[in-house]
Protein backbone atom coordinates (compact mmCIF):
# COMPACT_ATOMS: atom_id res chain seq x y z
CA UNK A 1 0.00 0.00 0.00
CA UNK A 2 2.75 2.61 1.04
CA UNK A 3 4.42 1.61 -2.58
CA UNK A 4 0.69 2.23 -4.37
CA UNK A 5 1.01 5.90 -2.58
CA UNK A 6 4.06 6.71 -3.42
CA UNK A 7 3.80 5.74 -6.75
CA UNK A 8 0.76 8.10 -7.15
CA UNK A 9 2.54 10.75 -5.77
CA UNK A 10 6.02 10.67 -7.65
CA UNK A 11 3.14 10.26 -10.82
CA UNK A 12 1.04 13.75 -9.29
CA UNK A 13 4.98 15.56 -8.42
CA UNK A 14 5.72 14.82 -12.25
CA UNK A 15 3.01 15.99 -14.15
CA UNK A 16 2.57 19.17 -11.47
CA UNK A 17 7.02 19.45 -12.71
CA UNK A 18 5.90 18.89 -16.22
CA UNK A 19 2.96 21.72 -15.97
CA UNK A 20 5.45 24.10 -14.14
CA UNK A 21 8.27 23.24 -16.99
CA UNK A 22 5.44 23.89 -19.85
CA UNK A 23 4.28 26.97 -18.31
CA UNK A 24 8.14 28.36 -17.75
CA UNK A 25 8.80 27.53 -21.66
CA UNK A 26 5.77 29.62 -22.53
CA UNK A 27 7.00 32.51 -20.27
CA UNK A 28 10.43 32.38 -22.23
CA UNK A 29 9.14 32.25 -25.65
CA UNK A 30 6.64 35.07 -24.79
CA UNK A 31 9.56 37.49 -23.92
CA UNK A 32 11.72 36.09 -27.06
CA UNK A 33 8.91 37.16 -28.81
CA UNK A 34 8.76 40.48 -27.40
CA UNK A 35 12.53 41.05 -27.78
CA UNK A 36 11.84 40.24 -31.51
CA UNK A 37 8.23 42.80 -31.89
CA UNK A 38 10.68 45.47 -30.17
CA UNK A 39 13.22 45.15 -32.21
CA UNK A 40 11.19 44.98 -35.53
CA UNK A 41 9.28 48.10 -34.09
CA UNK A 42 10.53 51.58 -35.27
CA UNK A 43 12.76 53.49 -33.73
CA UNK A 44 10.78 55.83 -31.19
CA UNK A 45 8.47 53.08 -30.00
CA UNK A 46 10.82 50.43 -29.25
CA UNK A 47 12.95 52.65 -27.07
CA UNK A 48 10.22 53.13 -25.09
CA UNK A 49 8.98 49.40 -24.72
CA UNK A 50 5.50 50.29 -26.45
CA UNK A 51 3.44 48.36 -28.91
CA UNK A 52 2.38 49.56 -32.15
CA UNK A 53 4.02 51.06 -35.30
CA UNK A 54 4.82 54.86 -36.72
CA UNK A 55 1.58 55.60 -37.86
CA UNK A 56 -0.24 54.60 -34.47
CA UNK A 57 2.35 56.85 -32.71
CA UNK A 58 1.82 59.97 -35.33
CA UNK A 59 -1.75 59.67 -34.62
CA UNK A 60 -1.69 59.79 -31.23
CA UNK A 61 1.08 62.40 -31.35
CA UNK A 62 -1.19 64.23 -33.42
CA UNK A 63 -4.33 63.37 -31.00
CA UNK A 64 -2.18 64.79 -28.52
CA UNK A 65 -1.30 67.79 -29.96
CA UNK A 66 -5.08 68.72 -31.17
CA UNK A 67 -5.97 68.31 -27.67
CA UNK A 68 -3.60 70.84 -26.33
CA UNK A 69 -4.84 73.24 -28.26
CA UNK A 70 -8.61 72.46 -27.55
CA UNK A 71 -7.27 72.84 -24.11
CA UNK A 72 -5.38 76.56 -24.71
CA UNK A 73 -8.72 77.52 -26.47
CA UNK A 74 -10.59 76.34 -23.34
CA UNK A 75 -8.61 77.85 -20.82
CA UNK A 76 -8.85 81.26 -23.26
CA UNK A 77 -12.51 80.86 -22.99
CA UNK A 78 -12.62 80.41 -19.19
CA UNK A 79 -10.35 83.28 -18.52
CA UNK A 80 -12.94 85.49 -20.78
CA UNK A 81 -15.99 84.26 -18.95
CA UNK A 82 -14.14 84.96 -15.88
CA UNK A 83 -13.69 88.34 -16.36
CA UNK A 84 -16.56 88.63 -18.10
CA UNK A 85 -18.19 87.28 -14.14
CA UNK A 86 -15.67 89.86 -12.74
CA UNK A 87 -17.15 93.06 -14.21
CA UNK A 88 -20.70 91.50 -13.77
CA UNK A 89 -19.97 92.04 -10.35
CA UNK A 90 -18.33 95.15 -10.28
CA UNK A 91 -21.74 96.54 -12.11
CA UNK A 92 -23.54 94.94 -9.45
CA UNK A 93 -21.57 96.47 -6.79
CA UNK A 94 -21.87 100.13 -8.07
CA UNK A 95 -25.73 99.15 -8.31
CA UNK A 96 -25.74 98.15 -4.78
CA UNK A 97 -23.97 101.52 -3.71
CA UNK A 98 -25.97 103.94 -5.93
CA UNK A 99 -28.49 102.37 -4.63
CA UNK A 100 -27.73 102.93 -1.02
CA UNK A 101 -26.78 106.45 -1.86
CA UNK A 102 -30.29 106.65 -3.03
CA UNK A 103 -31.69 105.50 -0.04
CA UNK A 104 -29.75 107.66 2.22
CA UNK A 105 -30.46 110.73 0.44
CA UNK A 106 -34.50 109.87 0.37
CA UNK A 107 -34.16 109.46 4.30
CA UNK A 108 -32.08 112.76 4.75
CA UNK A 109 -34.74 114.71 2.61
CA UNK A 110 -37.74 112.71 4.08
CA UNK A 111 -35.97 113.82 7.82
CA UNK A 112 -35.86 117.60 6.70
CA UNK A 113 -39.42 117.41 5.24
CA UNK A 114 -40.60 115.78 8.89
CA UNK A 115 -38.71 118.80 10.60
CA UNK A 116 -39.51 121.36 9.05
CA UNK A 117 -43.14 120.19 9.13
CA UNK A 118 -42.33 120.07 13.25
CA UNK A 119 -41.91 123.81 13.27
Amino acid sequence: MLQVELQRELEELSRERDAYINFEKGILRNREDMKGKRRQSTEGLGEYDLEGDEDEWQDLTKRVTELDEEEAKLRKVLAEKEQELEDRRKEEQQMDDKEREVDRLETEQVGRALMTAGR
